[in-house]
């Protein structure tokens, strides 16, 4: 006899795809469901990452909801505080508030076979079910720290970019910083008028570009506000995408050509980047250690005006040396110099949603045992079209592999809660319990897929193979962007049926098992 789960949908992550699938839930109408998180409050990585400079790097104008875009917006790159209040009021309008459940921490997630129903095991020890769940976590999963010894040795102060701290402060201080990523680039043109001595500890130089600052209300960017402005910029971008999507699947270039052309464009691309970096900073040492030697589309690039002239100031110095470990007064890098610290920031990246090393063996486990962790570490990342995954039904994922391909983080969650939604719908009209891809069309997808960016991969794995980034992970994939077309994507997210999924009520197990059938195949 099955049970009645908690609620009918579990949304696990309150940031954008967490905001988006609760929208679309109440657009569907279904009102029984949560939406769960750790943090205090919505926002996901806005919410959490309230770091000095933080500010989005897009044009503020892609980077928000479809279905609720905001007019008040202050500056086209506006500030991180401007963006988590923007996703508060969003789900606030909406009718959100009542759904939240903040300041918990989903562990792990196991499906009952029996029950049709997920089973959430909470950081604290409660336990939550579910008769689906939409996984909405984002991209960056949690902070990493870099493996430099002694790190709990160290008696100064510790902050990272994930987990701010707002009550430390840095004034005055004998300041250091682990990276050079996006985040430690804009933390480091914030503070660095402020502190004492800003030491910075540099593995690999990023490519910087200028990020204006330019008010909403100068024109044309004022045109924005005009009924359908918005709108049709997004579509055009999406035109845009949509052409390259289905050339980029369409078109099969030898590796030989691509390792050529991928070189040739980094060539050009120092060679105009050079120019700029003379002017921005004065430097020689320090300009000569900021240029990049990898090309710019190998890593994320950054956007920061005040970035490179920084490192003119008398109180910045730019380090190169590995770091070898902490002590209890600051670092010391392999050289054998002592570095003493007051702060240190560690802005070392993050575990990522493309890495299969970075999912936690028996934190996710479906049908008969199966173990979602172990499945992407020993195959890739997988899934029917980003969301799904054969073996572990009634989940869907917001931020699954080879997600990317819109105009913006929004588009791109916002197909993905349709997809779910509209499966979640199917089950219902049907009477079913469990909603799962048939594996022979989740393998096909993925077979094309993989098939479509495995010669762009080349440029990460033959021309820039010498440069660590999360465009490439530890299977040498780049499940970053979906190919194939953004609108035939969006019209697979509104259509669902018997030939991508199979429906099965919880009665039907019953009676299965105590036959003694074996389960249906996928």
């Amino acid at each position: 006899m099955s049970v009645t789960p908690d609620h009918e949908v579990v949304v696990i992550g309150a940031g954008p795809g967490g905001i988006a699938t609760g929208v679309k839930l109440k657009q569907a109408g279904i009102d029984d469901f949560v939406i769960i998180d750790r943090a205090s409050g919505p926002g996901g990585t806005w919410h959490e990452y309230t770091y000095p400079g933080i500010s989005v790097d897009l044009p503020v104008v892609l980077y928000q909801f479809t279905f609720d875009r905001s007019k008040t917006w202050t500056n086209l790159f506006p500030p991180g505080a401007e963006i988590q209040r923007y996703h508060a009021d969003v789900a606030t309008r909406h009718g959100l508030d009542p759904h939240f459940r903040f300041g918990i921490e989903i562990e792990r997630q196991i499906w009952d076979d029996a029950g049709h129903h997920w089973t959430l095991h909470t950081a604290r020890g409660d336990i939550i079910t579910a008769r689906f769940i939409v996984v909405a976590t984002g991209g960056f999963l949690n902070p990493k720290d870099a493996p430099i010894p002694g790190l709990d040795t160290y008696n100064g102060l510790i902050q990272r970019p994930g987990r701010w701290n707002n009550e430390i402060g840095y004034r005055g201080l004998r300041v250091g910083i682990v990276g050079t990523g996006a985040s430690a680039v804009q933390i480091i043109a914030e503070i660095a008028p402020q502190v004492q001595s800003l030491t910075v500890f540099q593995r690999t130089p990023p490519w910087v570009f200028p990020r204006p600052r330019i008010p909403m209300q100068r024109f044309p960017f004022s045109l924005t506000w005009l009924p359908g402005v918005v709108p049709l910029v997004h579509f055009v971008g999406e035109i845009g995408i949509d052409i390259f999507s289905q050339s980029a699947a369409k078109l099969s270039p030898p590796k030989a050509l691509i390792i050529a052309g991928g070189r040739t464009f980094d060539a050009v691309a120092k060679a105009l980047y050079r120019p700029y970096l003379y002017s921005r900073v004065r430097n020689r040492e320090a300009r000569r250690a900021l240029r990049p030697n990898y090309g710019p589309a190998a890593k994320r690039p950054t956007f920061n005006s005040a970035f490179l002239p920084t490192f003119d100031r008398d109180n910045v110095h730019l380090v190169t040396e590995a770091a070898d470990h902490f002590t209890e007064h600051g670092l010391v890098t392999a050289s054998g110099a002592e570095h003493e610290l007051d702060l240190v920031v560690m802005a070392t990246g993050h575990e990522m949603f493309t890495e299969p090393m970075d999912y936690h063996l028996g934190t996710i486990v479906g049908r008969d045992g199966f173990d979602l962790a172990q499945f992407w570490r020993a195959n890739g990342m997988q899934a029917y079209d980003s969301v799904s995954v054969p073996g572990v039904p009634n989940r869907w994922m917001t931020s699954g592999p080879y997600a990317g391909g819109s105009t913006g983080w929004h588009d791109q969650v916002e197909r993905a809660a349709d997809h779910a939604i509209t499966a979640i719908k199917a089950a219902r009209e049907r009477g079913a319990t469990l909603v799962e891809v048939h594996k022979h069309v989740h393998d096909a997808y993925h077979r094309a897929q993989h098939r479509y960016v495995r010669p762009a991969t080349y440029y990460f794995t033959e021309v820039n193979k010498h440069v660590n980034t999360y465009y490439r992970n530890s299977h040498g994939d780049s499940p970053i962007a979906m190919v194939g077309g953004v609108f035939r994507a969006k019209r697979r997210a509104r259509t669902i049926d018997n030939d991508v999924y199979r429906f099965e009520r919880v009665a039907a197990v019953t009676e299965r098992r105590s036959a003694a059938a074996k389960p249906v195949s996928t």
